[in-house]
């Protein structure tokens, strides 16, 4: 462990290898668990194109509720938790006028 500098503290892990072992740690997995390898290819590409949808989806929802965090925030509200409740509040509307539309 290093000494507190600046009030952070690092660990023995830097940010970047703690992601790249869980991705690592998790493409393991869904190998193992898919057993040949045409079968793993076939699902890293569902995975990714899944996830890029899903990423889509969040962006579009961020845009959907920003008008209304932006009216209800405060001023010096973090950037960060905008976006964020812009996000949540933008799928809950989308979710909404799925169960409405059945």
């Amino acid at each position: 462990m290093v000494p507190e500098q600046n009030g952070q503290s690092e660990g023995l892990l830097s940010r970047g290898m703690l992601v790249a072992g869980v991705l690592l740690a998790g493409g393991l997995t869904l190998a193992a668990l898919v057993g040949s390898i045409n079968a793993w290819i076939g699902a890293i590409t569902t995975t990714l194109t899944e996830l890029g949808v899903a990423a889509l989806i969040v962006v579009a929802a961020g845009g959907y509720g920003y008008p209304i965090v932006r009216k209800l925030a405060s001023k010096n509200s973090p950037t960060g938790l905008k976006v964020i409740t812009a996000c949540g509040l933008g799928l809950w509307m989308l979710s909404t006028a799925v169960l409405i539309a059945g």
